[in-house]
């Protein structure tokens, strides 16, 4: 299935960052961009699937994050179009899906991911931006009763109390 072959290619290439033998983040970077074609290939068979979706955010994601860390000649802003596809993509199945904890979960993970990369370049009011954004989504769901993870849940309550003054 090609949705298992995206996954153990994402699986693969996290893998090989955390070896980082000779020639290995190369391999990843090749395995996360095979990843995003087959996520891509999905989305076109099944063009409303959640979960196509999802992994197409997942494999940007993932090419973000390897082109920030990497840091050559035009990585910065390669990374930068992938975030803000991710960041679209995200919202379109939040607003799909507005009482889902995934989404809203998985929206507010890209808007942390989002602040640290402003943060990273520079951007201290990008940065606030995603931060805030993170906050306000996640504020009115919990304060509803929406139940999200721990990790979500400690940046949540840090972010509380920098915003809900």
């Amino acid at each position: 299935d090609m949705r298992l072959v995206s996954t153990d290619l994402i699986n693969l290439a996290d893998f090989l960052i955390l070896r980082g033998q000779p020639g290995d983040a190369e391999q990843a970077f090749k395995h996360y961009s095979r990843s995003l074609d087959l996520a891509k290939a999905l989305l076109r068979r099944s063009p409303s699937s959640r979960e196509a979706l999802r992994d197409i955010s997942w494999s940007r994601e993932k090419l973000a994050d390897y082109l920030v860390l990497r840091g050559q000649a035009g990585d910065t802003r390669q990374a930068l179009e992938y975030y803000i596809d991710d960041l679209e993509c995200l919202e379109g199945l939040m607003a799909a899906n507005p009482s889902s904890p995934e989404a809203a979960q998985d929206l507010v993970l890209c808007h942390l991911k989002f602040a640290g990369f402003a943060a990273r370049t520079g951007d201290k009011t990008g940065s606030e931006k995603h931060r805030r954004a993170y906050y306000d989504i996640l504020q009115p769901r919990i304060s509803a009763g929406m139940l999200f993870d721990r990790f979500t849940m400690n940046i949540y309550r840090e972010f509380h109390e920098a915003f809900r003054k």
